[in-house]
């Protein structure tokens, strides 16, 4: 029991802190951009009738809210991932509603200011196209007028919402989840790199030595330097701000098709310590490359002394 306590200690948990301007960005958000977002993509998916291109223009609205969002959550230095999750399903939630105001305004001429605070009269319309449409499918689809409607539709819908939500919530949710400093209330910098690990004959003994402070095995096939073969381990490394902090690792299974292209990444071990003497013969053996933002951190701080 108390060895489990160690392990899980060893592992990166957010804080649960955040800034009360967060907030007020989350407002400004609700107040400007998902309107805007709202009535350039109904105005978008109404006026272009291409299926695969509207599903791009859904995946780019929730990419859009995701990146509003992504930024919000790093600058205002966001660790609780419930709350981050709370308002991207809030600011999701919002823009399903505006765009629905918006759509119904424009198939049936009324102002969508009037709808905006009349929800039962945005249902009864979308009830009426639930039943008869407003699109078809095919290239006599203008001579046949069959409409997509009905169970089709609504499954058209939810799926859209999935997209919207799915790619709104991914690059947010994992920012908050990174590895943050306390201490000099910064975020870890992420060190860039191709350091790719054999894979062990016995991955679980790996990760007991290194959730137990061993990292001898780690090192030892970093600098074998093999990788041979369509499956390896990939390894990060996440920079502290301050030098009396840790470091942390993941870990990730690549797997290769047949065109060495990545087929498969599943994440073995995630954001586990690993002290500085560790980490520095991993850097020293294979050269690491700091992203961008440490980079230009970095000539910042040359140019202030």
């Amino acid at each position: 029991m108390i060895s489990t306590m160690v392990k899980n200690t060893r592992y990166y948990k957010p804080s649960g802190g955040y800034s009360k301007a967060f907030f007020w960005y989350c407002l400004l958000l609700l107040a400007v951009d998902i309107p805007v977002l709202s009535v350039g993509y109904v105005y978008l998916e109404h006026y272009i009738n291409i299926v695969q291109l509207n599903f791009l223009i859904t995946a780019s609205c929730g990419v859009a809210i995701g990146g509003i969002m992504y930024y919000m959550v790093k600058s205002c230095k966001v660790r609780n991932p419930a709350i981050v999750l709370v308002c991207i399903v809030i600011a999701v939630c919002v823009f399903e509603y505006i765009q629905l105001c918006i759509f119904v305004s424009l198939i049936f001429n009324i102002s969508p200011f009037e709808l905006l605070f009349s929800p039962g009269t945005v249902f009864e319309g979308m009830s009426k196209i639930y039943e008869k449409g407003t699109w078809c499918i095919g290239k006599r689809c203008h001579i046949s007028r069959d409409n997509v409607s009905g169970i089709i539709l609504l499954i058209v819908w939810i799926m859209e919402f999935i997209i919207i939500a799915s790619c709104a919530i991914v690059l947010p949710l994992l920012k908050s989840k990174s590895p943050f400093s306390e201490m000099a209330d910064s975020w870890y910098a992420k060190m860039n790199s191709q350091i790719k690990i054999d894979m062990p004959e016995n991955f679980d003994d790996l990760k007991n030595n290194m959730e137990n402070g061993n990292f001898t095995e780690l090192i030892r096939l970093v600098k074998e330097k093999k990788a041979i073969g369509r499956c390896f381990l990939r390894l990060a490394l996440y920079e502290p701000p301050l030098s009396e902090e840790p470091y942390y690792l993941v870990l990730e299974r690549i797997t290769l098709d047949e065109r060495n292209k990545v087929k498969k990444a599943k994440t073995l071990v995630k954001y586990l310590s690993i002290d500085k003497q560790s980490a520095m013969e991993i850097i020293q053996t294979v050269p690491l490359i700091p992203n961008s933002s440490s980079i230009f951190k970095r000539i910042l701080q040359k140019f202030q002394k």
